[in-house]
């Protein structure tokens, strides 16, 4: 069961939902002989859901097992790639078999497109179960959605100052865009730190151009 907010015409507001108490879950034991033992589903996000981009998604599936508890950690995949892994949940406590329990995890930026979602868990050292898939869509953002990153990626350091007729690489940097190039995209920057432009380090814009039909820009 799930506590919801008041309806938008309902207003003012008449109370809050605690967001950590918000859900409660009650197990009804099947005892049709053909009954599963254990059983695994997905329940956030809901089957056919539209996700954001770019977003970080928060999957969470319900376990059960008669025989015993579901510690975890359960692992998230989209297709065949893993996608998130929940954190074990075993404590000291004797296990109660047949006591449900939610694990969570979280999915940063998935792309844009249509996605197959399973969760997977051991029972125990040669007993696994996987859940039902769940599919999602990833919609494309209303406005292109810009990252930056260093040149080169890794180890992104320079002198602070370059000897006489001697040929220093300096690092620089790489504004991407997403989405249509059919039009030129201006990106603003600031720039923070120690150091001080046009002493320590040749000054750098306050704005560049991606130009239409580039997916990036190099400065």
């Amino acid at each position: 069961m799930r506590l919801l907010s008041q309806p938008p015409p309902l207003l003012p507001p008449t109370y809050f939902v605690n967001v950590y108490a918000k859900e409660a879950f009650v197990v009804i034991f099947d005892d049709e002989p053909e009954a599963p033992q254990a059983r695994l589903d997905i329940v956030a996000p809901a089957n056919g859901s539209h996700l954001r981009f770019p977003s970080t998604v928060e999957l969470s599936a319900f376990a059960v097992y008669t025989q015993n508890e579901v510690y975890g950690p359960v692992e998230f995949y989209d297709g065949d790639q893993l996608v998130a892994r929940s954190l074990v949940t075993a404590s000291t406590q004797p296990p109660i078999p047949g006591l449900p329990s939610v694990h969570t995890a979280f999915w940063t930026n998935p792309p844009v497109g249509q996605h197959v979602l399973t969760a997977r868990t051991l029972l125990s050292f040669n007993q696994s179960i996987t859940s039902p898939p769940v599919k999602v869509t990833v919609d494309s953002p209303m406005l292109p959605v810009v990252s930056l990153e260093t040149f080169p990626l890794q180890n992104a350091s320079a002198p602070e100052s370059c000897p006489l007729n001697a040929d220093c690489a300096y690092p620089g940097f790489v504004v991407r865009r997403s989405g249509p190039t059919n039009a030129d995209l201006r990106i603003y920057l600031s720039y923070s730190g120690t150091a001080t432009a046009g002493v320590d380090y040749p000054a750098l814009p306050d704005s560049l151009v991606i130009p239409a039909g580039r997916t990036r820009r190099r400065f």
